[in-house]
């Protein structure tokens, strides 16, 4: 038997379709040149505003890490 609907109901034709489409390989392509350009060291990371980055491995904990982040995400509230 071929069917090409899986148990999770998707069409496995349009997963494919859309998977190996222009729009998808052009995100993929975005987020892998974000990921390079803030030199990404492992997950999770956070990147903010475009700017600044951290990640628990850098901030020595998760905890740590969401403090920089929250702090980091006012600085440009602060300046408008």
């Amino acid at each position: 038997m071929n069917c090409t609907k899986r148990s999770s109901g998707l069409d496995k034709a349009k997963f494919v379709d859309m998977y190996n489409s222009f729009s998808v390989s052009t995100k993929v392509r975005k987020a892998t040149q974000l990921q390079d350009s803030y030199k990404v060291d492992g997950v999770p990371s956070l990147g903010i505003a475009g700017r600044y980055y951290t990640s628990s491995e850098q901030a020595k904990s998760m905890e740590r890490a969401l403090l920089i982040t929250s702090y980091l995400v006012g600085l440009p509230r602060k300046a408008a």
